[in-house]
């Protein structure tokens, strides 16, 4: 803001990050976050369906340990990685114990034309079964209807194969 207001006399030379960061957060400015509670932010964020937002399917938990939740995130950015690079192949693997919350996170990944990795979804579950990797893959084949990957890579979990066999049993 300094460099817009050099002239010392107008009052928003004095202005400072601090200040911006305060007024954000006394009138909940903060992008993203449409309250303090987590749950309730993704559900306003899903109801606000902004495609930006990149939320494909989401369910909320039926009790306090994360079973029953399901969240699929899917931006637009990673749709078109997924359209275009999909066809060589696709590594999904998962991770747990990363946050507060007793949830495990998958991402599937495809490989550029300079051989590096592009994380294209997330899945979001309090429990990684292969009904719920279902989810994510349904989600991915309404998105890119010619979703063909020529190999799967995972680790021994066979809920990912398993997942995907279920949506792509012609695959």
């Amino acid at each position: 803001m300094r460099k817009d207001y050099e002239i010392k006399e107008c009052k928003l030379y004095f202005v400072t990050k601090k200040d911006l960061w305060n007024v954000m957060t006394k009138y909940k400015l903060t992008q993203g976050l449409r309250d303090r509670d987590d749950i309730t932010s993704l559900v306003s964020g899903e109801q606000e369906r902004n495609p930006s937002d990149g939320i494909r399917f989401f369910k909320k938990q039926d009790e306090p340990s994360g079973k029953g939740f399901v969240l699929v995130i899917i931006t637009p950015r990673q749709q078109r990685w997924l359209d275009q690079f999909a066809s060589r192949g696709i590594a999904v693997d998962d991770t747990h114990n990363v946050t507060k919350y007793a949830l495990k996170l998958a991402t599937v990944m495809v490989i550029d034309d300079h051989d590096r990795g592009l994380p294209t979804a997330f899945l979001l579950s309090g429990e990684m079964t292969s009904k719920k990797v279902k989810i994510l893959f349904d989600e991915i084949k309404k998105i890119v209807p010619n979703f063909a990957p020529k190999s799967l890579l995972s680790d021994k979990a066979l809920a990912f194969y398993n997942g995907f066999k279920s949506s792509f049993p012609d695959r």
